[in-house]
């Protein structure tokens, strides 16, 4: 299937780190740091009916290039079930789990996944507590949550990682009508290497498994062939990242909600490296960085007590402001629609 598309899958996965499945809405959500649609606990600590909860998502995105004219033309349709479970310990205290699958039905974009390809997301195990702090006066509340982020998608497996941890805080608001919250999380990757790495077990592509290379001890990797598993070189991996987020919502009526939401992320490597005559002229020497913002318009509609209907408009693009960093950021772009960074989605969530 290629190192590419496992890689550029996973760097569109986060947050909530369920590698490979596209951007869901809630995603970028604060509240979502630690809970789920299905969430039993409310932000002010109130009880549901039963401790254990649940919710599963099936949502449709195409990307704007399916829409563009020939020879511009990037089809980029997938369909994402979205799993979570939770169980209340307490009024505030709660247990999580979720994982995702991803099909790709229609695939011409500019990546090697192949038509009708799935994949499989990370397995996220989480606990979150809905009231760390609240002010009843302005009804600002504070939540927290720590998740462990197992490997079960095929970019974490190609990137040799054990886990991830990721702990968030998110604070939100009422102002007037519309809801304001803030999400701040720290996600740190642990794995057996620093470079990726590909099994030519049973396969022997030249441009990838590599008969036996020296190892680079300034690099710090090695790409000698070890069996059926060769170290790819060139391919570097991320260490750690920290991401922001903004997010108002509206609800006009008890069953109709609109949101707004913006998250920025910020992706810090594992390989510090010097600035060389081959470099870009707009590298930057030392531990690789990398930005990537995420903006989405949506609109869901309860249809019944226990299924909504939602719809959204997502821009998700990596190096937002510019080469140096000092364009203005790419929020909703449709400029570049054969990119198939902007994509609209349709999903429907059924909860118990």
């Amino acid at each position: 299937m290629g190192l590419v598309g496992l890689l550029s899958a996973d760097t569109r996965a986060v947050p909530p780190d369920l590698a490979a499945a596209p951007i869901q809405v809630a995603a970028i959500v604060p509240q979502a740091a630690g809970a789920t649609s299905g969430d039993a606990v409310s932000a002010t600590g109130t009880q549901a009916p039963s401790s254990l909860s649940g919710s599963l998502t099936l949502d449709t995105s195409v990307g704007l290039g399916t829409f563009a004219p020939a020879p511009h033309r990037q089809t980029l349709v997938s369909t994402t079930v979205l799993g979570n479970v939770g169980y209340r310990l307490t009024d505030t205290l709660r247990l999580s789990a979720g994982i995702s699958a991803t099909w790709f039905n229609v695939n011409d974009s500019s990546t090697p996944l192949p038509d009708n390809f799935v994949m499989l997301s990370d397995l996220s195990l989480g606990v979150s507590h809905g009231r760390i702090y609240r002010h009843e006066g302005s009804k600002f509340n504070l939540s927290g949550a720590f998740r462990l982020l197992l490997p079960t998608s095929p970019a974490s497996q190609f990137q040799n990682r054990w886990f991830t941890i990721v702990p968030s805080l998110s604070a939100s608001m009422p102002v007037g009508p519309v809801s304001l919250s803030w999400g701040v999380a720290f996600g740190k990757f642990f794995g057996s290497t620093s470079t990726a790495t590909v099994d030519c077990s049973d396969f022997d592509d030249p441009e990838q498994c590599y008969q036996g290379r020296s190892g680079n001890a300034t690099l710090g990797y090695e790409t000698e062939r070890r069996g059926g598993e060769v170290f790819v070189p060139g391919v570097g991996m991320n260490s750690f990242y920290v991401s922001n987020s903004l997010s108002a919502s509206w609800s006009p009526t008890e069953r109709l909600n609109f949101g707004l939401s913006l998250g920025v992320f910020s992706y810090f490597g594992l390989r510090s490296l010097p600035v060389d005559a081959l470099s870009s002229v707009n590298a930057v020497g030392g531990r690789a960085h990398r930005d990537r913002l995420v903006s989405s318009l949506t609109v869901s509609y309860q249809l019944f007590d226990n299924l909504s209907l939602s719809s959204g408009l997502i821009t998700d693009t990596s190096q937002p402001f510019g080469a140096r960093g000092d364009s203005p950021p790419v929020v909703f772009d449709f400029t570049r629609p054969a990119d198939n960074i902007t994509s609209v989605s349709l999903g429907l969530t059924g909860t118990f």
